[in-house]
This record gives C-alpha cells, structure tokens and sequence, in this order.
C-alpha cells in the first residue's frame, strides 16, 4: 500500500463551511480508484490533516486529478495551499 498525508490550514472561522462540504468531498472520495482508506482531521484552530491510503503508488498517482478537483473545491476555505508528504509503504496497525 501507498500513502498520503496533506496538512493543510483552514480559516477558523469557516470551519462549519468546511464541515458542511464533507458530504460533497466523501461523493469524490468514494469514486477514486485504487483507494482503501481516507480520514480528514483538524483543530480549531484550522489546521488540520487529510490521510489517504490506496492500494499502490499508480492508484495514487491515478488519483491526483480527482485530488485536485477535490482540493480545489475547498481552496476558499484555506488560508494556505495544502502541503502533501507520500509514503511508499502503508501498512494497517489494527484490525
């Protein structure tokens, strides 16, 4: 497995509107290809982290059009562009 790891800073003030997208943003999410796990945190603060997991580096490289679109559906949200990191080994730690 390959993994993904976006830290990203929302405006605080907007965070319900980033809340109320995440219907919109699991739409796009489920529709990805090769994808096995995804999870969005933040703080109050609107700093916050996306993790993804797909099943290889081609699925998420295949990804990265839908990503962006995703992403760009929320760039009025963030005070920053989003900064990924990729992992080339993603295991599962619980069952």
């Amino acid at each position: 497995m390959f993994g993904r790891i976006t830290k990203f800073q929302g405006d605080p003030a907007r965070l319900d509107e980033m809340v109320g997208r995440i219907p919109d943003i699991r739409a796009g999410v489920n529709q990805i290809a090769g994808g096995v796990a995804n999870w969005a945190m933040w703080n109050d603060d609107g700093s916050g982290v996306a993790i993804a997991v797909y099943e290889d580096e081609a699925a998420a490289i295949a990804a990265g059009p839908q990503i962006q679109a995703i992403w760009g559906g929320l760039a009025d949200l963030l005070t920053a562009p989003p900064e990924v990191t990729s992992y080339s080994h993603a295991e599962k730690t619980r069952d």
